[in-house]
């Protein structure tokens, strides 16, 4: 019986997030939130994230290089390469996880 609940709460800790790759997206709208940034793309992400943005952290080393490498390609009106976020199945607000732009 033990072993049947350590495999159905793993199970649901394993599926309360979906992780998504996003290649070639252009960024249409950035802006801040209490301590986090935020961005949405052109022609929206693959998944159906909350408020059609994602959210990260702008207290991080990583969150103020990436919103630095987003406003970057904004201003050129270059897409980004590649975004990875994931997604919190129960609220959908999508989190990212890497950001790449060349």
């Amino acid at each position: 019986m033990k072993i049947i609940l350590l495999f159905i709460a793993t199970f649901l800790f394993a599926a309360s997030a979906l992780a998504q790759e996003d290649f070639n997206k252009t960024i249409t709208r950035t802006g801040v939130q209490d301590t986090n940034f935020y961005f949405s793309v052109g022609n929206g992400f693959s998944l159906n994230c909350a408020y059609d943005v994602v959210y990260f952290s702008n207290e991080s080393g990583f969150g103020k290089g990436a919103y630095s490498t987003l406003l970057s390609a904004k201003a050129q009106n270059k897409p980004i390469s590649r975004i990875v976020y994931s997604q919190d199945t129960s609220s959908t607000i999508c989190t990212l996880e890497l950001i790449e732009y060349l």
